[in-house]
């Protein structure tokens, strides 16, 4: 770093300060009015102020939008496993049904 500061004229405490600046802002995504708006629209959620109200935002939407199992509503899933078993059981039952007649 001796190099920035003879050829910046700066103190080293001031590129430091500036580095460690750096060090905390990298990775930082800025987003501009426009896409915060287009954002809000998107997930439904008016108020995304700060980083916090946009990961809840976002963990709210992905909540709603997860697929679930059409019959009990609780798996991740679009049949669980249970509710899988309980269907083959149920058509074994009824083709052994038709059998009969």
């Amino acid at each position: 770093m001796w190099w920035l500061v003879t050829e910046l004229r700066v103190t080293p405490e001031k590129i430091e300060s500036l580095f460690e600046q750096w060090k905390r802002l990298r990775g930082t995504v800025l987003l501009d009015a426009k896409s915060v708006a287009a954002l809000a629209g998107a997930l439904g959620a008016p108020n995304l102020t700060d980083e916090n109200a946009l990961l809840s935002a976002v963990s709210e939407f992905k909540k709603s939008t997860e697929q679930q199992c059409i019959l009990c509503e609780r798996e991740p899933a679009y049949w669980c496993r249970d509710c899988a078993q309980e269907a083959g059981r149920a058509d074994v039952l009824e083709r052994e049904a038709r059998k009969l007649f």
